[in-house]
């Protein structure tokens, strides 16, 4: 708006909030793995697996936690589960963020499977200047991760100038430098103007993307996260042993239980360090190589479900490289699933009553642009179940039924309040599996189980 608003056009705002909606506050770190965690690693799996190679980790990750969660030292504390971030405010909330940058510095990085397209080629300077083997295609392992860091939500308003989270065009920078500080300020909710007055409205959007302002390195080392937008009015209780487990009470006095998957399909994984001594970087372990099956750059890395996977090559002890054929052929794949063959899967096992409203949300913040399918045996839910103008998750009578969805990418958020509750229509308890229907992301490790007691 080129001309200052006039005073009684802003005057039931303070910045992009109504002066009336109720505040959150939320103080979040950026920190890597070797600060917070104890063994200074981020460990997707952390079996040895069927051939004895794992545990599968990552020990250049990144990621977001609540300051409330560190130590002076910036050591996650005892007992604070380790996967994305994942918060939670009320529709018609104002959201007051503080990012503090505390990475210590230089970032480590290493070479890894998760590629990008190739930018361009360049040569090598130490390379004969007439020879061609010694140019290389300019990928993600030739870009070092930013040490500046920022915090962008999707749905939510804000001042795009003030609380975008990323640095773009001549907008002023609002990345986070190393030992700096910035308070991000999102409604949640919608804010329109009419040329006179602002007016909003409370939105429950339900599960949106976090992200950083790095769009090539932060999504593979796990710097993502998401916001559950919850009903307005609710309040909720989160699972000690796992937040992306929460049970709301909405304003009426009824209830549902949540679950979050964070969708990760861009990480670079590494073997257990003691297999690789003889490499410059055998202190970290060699790099899990891709699937045979990456044709290209969007293939290529590794997924997991927030912060843990549970690769099938893995269980069974066959190369993740080799090719498609060995698991073709194989007569006993379905032993993979059972937790006899390698333990109990590592992804999120959630737990809800028979009966009970259930609501899966499933975001996938960023990361490669090879889409997902998600599907939870047993169940089926509301395609699009929105109502009131799209303000309000709810029953929606004209909504197609599913039992599976399709086309998950970067920035992609779903929300699934399963029909008849945990175990369908009658109840039944038991296991079910939740996977993705893409053979090599299930085959990677994009499975679990959501059990009916």
């Amino acid at each position: 708006i080129a001309e200052p608003l006039p005073t009684e056009a802003v005057s039931s705002f303070d910045g992009i909030c109504p002066i009336d909606a109720p505040t959150r506050d939320f103080t979040i770190a950026a920190v890597s793995a070797q600060q917070a965690l104890s063994n200074g690693t981020l460990e997707y799996n952390s079996r040895p697996g069927a051939a004895g190679l794992g545990p599968l980790h990552d020990p250049t990750a990144l990621m977001y936690v609540r300051t409330s969660d560190l130590s002076n030292q910036n050591r996650l504390l005892p007992g604070v589960p380790i996967e994305p971030l994942i918060l939670r405010a009320a529709a018609g909330e104002c959201i007051k963020i503080t990012l503090e940058n505390r990475f210590d510095r230089p970032l480590l990085d290493l070479p890894g499977a998760s590629k990008m397209p190739d930018i361009i080629q360049y040569r090598d300077p130490n390379a004969h200047p007439l020879g061609s083997a010694q140019d290389f295609d300019f990928g993600a392992d030739h870009v070092r991760p930013s040490e500046h860091v920022g915090l962008h939500a999707q749905m939510v308003a804000y001042d795009v100038t003030q609380a975008d989270g990323v640095n773009a065009g001549f907008n002023p920078v609002q990345s986070v430098g190393p030992g700096q500080q910035r308070t991000f300020e999102w409604y949640a909710g919608t804010v329109a103007y009419n040329g006179s007055t602002f007016s909003h409205k409370p939105m429950e959007f339900g599960a949106v993307g976090l992200t950083s302002s790095d769009p090539i390195k932060a999504s593979n080392k796990g710097l993502v996260g998401t916001l559950i937008i919850e009903p307005e009015g609710s309040s909720w209780t989160e699972e000690p042993q796992s937040r992306a487990s929460a049970d709301v009470q909405l304003a009426d006095g009824s209830k549902f239980r949540e679950h979050v998957l964070v969708v990760q399909n861009d990480i670079n994984l590494r073997y257990w360090p003691q297999l690789s001594q003889d490499l410059p970087s055998g202190a970290y372990g060699k790099p899990v190589p891709n699937l045979a099956v990456s044709e290209n750059a969007a293939e290529s890395g590794h997924p997991a479900y927030n912060y843990r996977t549970e690769p099938i090559w893995f269980r069974l002890g066959y190369a993740p490289d080799a090719i498609a054929q060995v698991s073709l052929d194989r007569t006993d794949m379905d032993i993979a699933f059972l937790d006899s063959t390698d333990g109990q899967a590592e992804t999120p096992r959630f737990i809800s009553r028979a009966g009970e409203a259930v609501r899966m949300r499933v975001v996938h913040p960023a990361g490669h642009a090879q889409n997902h399918t998600f599907s939870l045996h047993g169940h089926t839910w509301q395609e699009l179940p929105w109502n009131a103008g799209s303000s309000q998750i709810a029953s929606n009578p004209v909504s197609e039924i599913k039992g599976f969805r399709d086309g998950l990418g970067p920035s992609g958020h779903w929300n699934m309040p399963l029909r008849h509750g945990a175990g369908g229509p009658f109840g039944v308890r038991g296991e079910f599996m939740y996977r993705d229907l893409v053979p090599w992301y299930l085959a990677g490790g994009l499975w679990g189980v959501f059990v009916v007691e």
